[in-house]
Order: structure tokens, then sequence, then C-alpha cells
């Protein structure tokens, strides 16, 4: 059953939820915006105004948020990263937003404050046709020691035998300087290592 559906031509791309209050705050990938809606039961959806993040000409969000975000709560604001393709490097890159009312977003001066820390390079050729660089689809959650992200990403390491999918890791105290680590996960049976996440059950952590 089809439980919400933008208003046409507006698309329905990859998605995130988050529980604010008394109501259930959707966000999507509509053409180069964030579309926006508002449930309290998760059946039925109210629309809310698209959020346009894009930046000015030549910045790295010039053509808008094109790639998968996702979103946390801080103490008293909430905070939003979200990634773009650069208009003429095509580099893969995640910029932070933060809102008290998620409405009403500020960019942070920095952005895009979360960087690949392997090549941009674009087209490579693979054994299985052309794949892109990727940075892309972060999972955020708070840890011991700060924050934590995995990312869809491509190692450095790789060649036409390979495809360099990887589940890539970072950490930060603030959500805007990031430390990278070894990648959780390396693979060669798949393109790209899409939309990462992770639970806990009983003190194990799981990865998928």
């Amino acid at each position: 059953q089809m439980l919400y559906r933008p208003s046409s031509p507006a698309t329905l791309w990859d998605t995130c939820i988050l529980k604010a209050d008394d109501a259930y705050h959707l966000f999507y990938l509509e053409n180069g915006r964030i579309g926006h809606a508002i449930s309290e039961n998760l059946l039925t959806w109210t629309p809310q105004a698209s959020i346009d993040f894009s930046g000015g000409p030549g910045d790295w969000n010039a053509d808008g948020i094109v790639l998968t975000g996702d979103i946390v709560k801080l103490e008293d604001r909430y905070a939003f990263l979200l990634g773009a393709l650069h208009p003429t490097t095509r580099e893969q890159s995640y910029g932070l937003f933060t809102s008290s009312d998620l409405r009403a977003w500020i960019p942070h001066p920095n952005n895009p404050v979360l960087r690949s820390p392997y090549p941009a390079d674009v087209n490579m050729a693979a054994r299985d046709g052309y794949m892109f660089n990727a940075w892309r689809d972060p999972y955020i959650w708070r840890g011991d020691r700060g924050y934590h992200v995995l990312m869809c990403a491509r190692i450095s390491d790789w060649n036409s035998n390979t495809t360099g999918a990887a589940v890539a890791h970072a950490s930060s105290e603030d959500l805007i300087n990031w430390d990278h680590h070894e990648p959780v996960f390396v693979t060669d049976r798949v393109k790209y290592a899409e939309v990462p996440g992770r639970f806990e059950i009983n003190g194990r952590h799981y990865l998928h």
C-alpha cells in the first residue's frame, strides 16, 4: 500500500525519518531539493514545503542536493549531513546544516565538512563497465567518544580486476572535523557498497 506520494511533478528518492516531539518527519531527495512530510502515526502524511539547500554558482552544492543524507538530534538543535556533486569536478562531498525547527536550515561556513579521503577520479574503467567514485549514503550514530559515520566509498587500491567497493568509517566530536579510519568492509563482489548501516544486539555490533 502506498502511504505517501509527493504531488506531481515531484519525485521521492532516498529517505530518512526522524521522530521529533510528537511527530515523525520524513525527508527525501526531490529533484535537487529535500522534500519534507510530517505524520503522527507513520500512515497519514502531511506535505511540507520543500527545502532548497543549493549554493551559489561554483559552490560545491551549486546543483542542489542529490546524494542521500542523514539527520541527528543534538542537545538544542538538529544536524543534517547532505551531499552534492561538485558542478565541475563531480566530486561527491557532504555539508553540515543545522536547524532548531526542522524547516529553516543554516549551512556551516566551512562546508563541505566531510570529504572522501580517496581520489575523486570519475569514469574509471572496470571489469564490468565504467564506475564513478563513491562517497555517499552516510549513516550517523553517537558513540562513547563522539559521532561516527559509515559511508558508501571506493578505496584507492583497486584495478580492472576489482571494484574497490567499501564501507568507509570516520569519526568526529563535533560533526565538523572528521578523522578517517580504515574501512570496516571492502569487497570486489559489487560495484557500490551502498546505504550501509549498523545495529547492536547483546553487546555485538552488526553491519548491513
